[in-house]
């Protein structure tokens, strides 16, 4: 029997021993080793386990603040939305009340409402006068003799051509304001009654005028003159139409023609231009025709004409240039003398009122009427424009000097202002201004060209 040969055979013997303590010692390894903790494995451990146990599930807690804070949400929600619910509906009710109050208001305005003429029918008319008052100024440049005392201290004494142009048209745009515009309230009524009713509406022009600071003032200030103005036609609807109204309308266009025309020759050479009676016929018939339309409207239009001194104003005036300037203004021989001749409403009767007394006495006796003379009578006790360009006649009264003032008084006062105040001041206004009055801006139908 041959003993075992110790020759390999390819054949590996199985290593039990071996092959367990290999997976036994990476078993090890993997449920002890840590790079960290080196070789406190079993500390790491606990340490891991305890922090699980003491920190609480955070998915749990989360669900808890968020259901609290949806609930909060949710009535602070409902809450807004109430509220929300109220101011709207409160809105949407006052708002309402508001549109319901406007057209109550729209409703009362358009009840009262009246519209004559438009904007630009009165502003074409204006220009209409505005086109007499040169054509008229410029063929009497030459025929002047004197200046009227108001406006000696801005003209020159050698003036002539554009200035004497200018000099025309200052005066007849200031005759037209104080004699017609602000005389009479309408040309179809008795000139007594109609001068009365012009008169109250003067008094409250003037009364609300101090009243009106804010532009509700200036509008309820308008909207009571406007009232009473078509209160009072509607009361006189019948003496505005028929025979007697043509006749009152035609006398006084008669009146004032020759009273225009005794105005103006009292400062020019004699016998006048033999143009300038049908220059005044037409100027005031121009604007008669303005004048009986101006109260029907329940909008204020206001006519108005500025003194020299007045401060410029670019919304209501046009500043024109050509003339020469003031260097040497005429001047009253003596001021005394300068300050009786503004006062116009004395004990003598004026030239002017006396030739239209006698012009109207005549009139009236040819038609078989006795209306017309009473339209002297009553203008002997109103101021007249031209009343202070008639010198010495009679006694003047004493009363009025203390009102009165010297045209070089009025040139130093002027000068004074300017120096104060730096402002540009009319020297000569050549025409009227129109505006329409009442809530927020001011509406200018025509503006006044002046001098500086």
């Amino acid at each position: 029997m041959t003993a075992p040969s110790d020759r390999p055979t390819g054949m590996r013997p199985p290593q039990p021993d071996q092959t367990g303590q290999t997976q036994g010692s990476h078993s090890l390894y993997l449920q002890g080793h840590h790079p960290d903790t080196g070789s406190k494995p079993n500390a790491s451990q606990q340490s891991i386990k305890d922090s699980a146990s003491s920190t609480p599930p955070p998915g749990k807690g989360r669900d808890d603040l968020s259901e609290i804070d949806v609930r909060a949400l949710a009535q602070k929600q409902e809450e807004l939305q109430s509220k929300y619910s109220k101011v709207k509906r409160l809105y949407y009710e006052k708002d309402a009340q508001v549109q319901h109050l406007q057209n109550t208001i729209a409703h009362q305005r358009m009840a009262v409402s009246r519209t004559v003429l438009d904007d630009n029918e009165y502003t074409n008319r204006f220009s209409r006068l505005e086109g007499a008052i040169k054509e008229l100024a410029f063929s009497i440049r030459k025929e002047w003799t004197d200046i009227p005392t108001w406006l000696q201290a801005h003209v020159n004494s050698d003036a002539q051509g554009k200035e004497m142009t200018a000099v025309g048209r200052a005066v007849i745009s200031r005759w037209l304001v104080d004699e017609i515009f602000q005389r009479y309230f309408h040309p179809a009524l008795d000139p007594t009654f109609s001068m009365q009713l012009k008169t109250i509406e003067l008094n409250l022009r003037r009364q609300q005028g101090n009243k009106a600071y804010t532009d509700e003032d200036k509008e309820n200030a308008v909207a009571r003159i406007s009232n009473w103005r078509c209160t009072t036609l509607d009361g006189l609807a019948e003496a505005l139409q028929g025979a007697p109204a043509e006749e009152h309308r035609a006398q006084l266009i008669h009146y004032l023609a020759e009273k225009l025309v005794a105005s103006l020759a009292m400062h020019l050479v004699t016998p006048p231009p033999p143009e300038l009676d049908n220059a005044a016929l037409m100027i005031v018939e121009n604007s008669m025709n303005i004048a009986e339309k101006i109260p029907l409207e329940s909008r204020d239009i206001c006519v108005e004409y500025f003194l020299p001194g007045t401060p410029v104003s670019e919304r209501s005036m046009k500043v024109e240039t050509g003339l020469p300037p003031l260097t040497t203004a005429v001047q009253p021989a003596d001021p005394a003398a300068g300050d009786a001749t503004l006062q116009d409403d004395g004990a003598s009767p004026a030239t002017e009122l006396e030739r239209g007394r006698n012009s109207s006495e005549n009139s009236a006796q040819s038609q078989g009427t006795t209306s017309a003379p009473t339209v002297p009578v009553k203008e002997g006790k109103k101021k007249s424009v031209f009343g202070s360009l008639i010198g010495g006649g009679g006694s003047s009264s004493g009363g009025g000097t203390a009102t009165a003032r010297p045209s070089s008084a009025l040139a130093k006062d002027k000068e004074r202002d300017e120096a104060d105040s730096g402002t540009e001041r009319v020297r000569l206004a050549t025409f009227v201004h129109v505006e329409v009055r009442g809530r927020g801006p001011t509406n200018v139908l025509a503006k006044t060209p002046v001098y500086v």
